[in-house]
């Protein structure tokens, strides 16, 4: 049985982040390969599982790039092989399943650490999200809950996208957000997909905001104090998914 995990990268600043992290931990061999039009996808035969990261693409583009992930994606799913998709990854899991993925309304952008009202942005686990493997041990996180509902369960997250997904009702949804309704989705037994970015470190963080245009037009200094007073969370969190995950892929 294979022991090595296949990350797919649709734009090089997309790092893996806390998950490279965590693969090393437990001694997880890993692949990169960068998605582009020239891309000759692997024997999914070799590889334990499947992750694939966020990038500037639409899953509704029609450039040999998108055509060929969205096959990529289709036989992950058709072949039962552990998937976790991350922003474009998740689209492209819901749009290879026969969901559809369009932009969000209103012309709303979930980009940063906070939104608009310096808030931060949270995604709540939904009933199913509260059952399913992916946050097994969620309750013995320092949860932050500023709601009236003590049975809320929050978990902050790093958000960049503009776009958002419709589910199949053969789909769930293991958590919703604020703005993004379909923020944490499962499609099959072992195929889930995160519109948020759980992998973001420090790293990652400090990468983005040098090159990305979109947080560039963010107040980058505040966006700096608000990180810091988050990842330690941020860490946690990804720590419990990832590590959940890695479980339901079979390691």
């Amino acid at each position: 049985m294979p022991n090595k995990i296949l990350a797919v990268r649709n734009i090089p600043r997309e790092s893996l982040g806390f998950i490279a992290q965590f693969l090393r931990e437990r001694n997880i061999a890993y692949d990169i390969i960068d998605a582009d039009d020239s891309t000759v996808y692997p024997d999914l035969s070799s590889y334990l599982a499947v992750i694939v990261f966020g990038g500037p693409d639409s899953v509704n583009d029609k450039t040999p790039k998108m055509i060929k992930e969205l096959e990529f994606v289709g036989k992950c799913v058709e072949q039962k092989v552990p998937y976790l998709g991350i922003c474009l990854g998740m689209q492209l899991l819901v749009a290879a399943a026969g969901g559809t993925v369009y932009k969000i309304e209103n012309n709303v952008k979930e980009v940063g650490v906070c939104d608009e009202n310096n808030e931060f942005y949270e995604i709540e686990l939904t009933l199913a999200g509260r059952y399913d493997i992916l946050f097994e041990s969620v309750d013995s996180l320092n949860m932050s809950n500023q709601n009236a509902d003590p049975f809320a369960i929050k978990l902050k997250i790093f958000q960049m996208h503009g776009e958002t997904a419709e589910l199949l009702s053969t789909m769930q949804c293991l958590a919703t957000g604020k703005h993004c309704k379909n923020q944490i989705i499962k499609v099959s037994e072992n195929a889930y997909g995160i519109q948020g970015h759980f992998e973001v470190d420090e790293e990652t963080f400090n990468l983005w905001i040098a090159e990305d245009e979109k947080l560039k037009l963010l107040d980058v200094a505040a966006m700096k104090v608000q990180f810091e007073k988050v990842k330690q969370e941020y860490s946690n969190n990804a720590r419990m998914i990832f590590g959940n995950w890695l479980k339901i892929a079979g390691h």
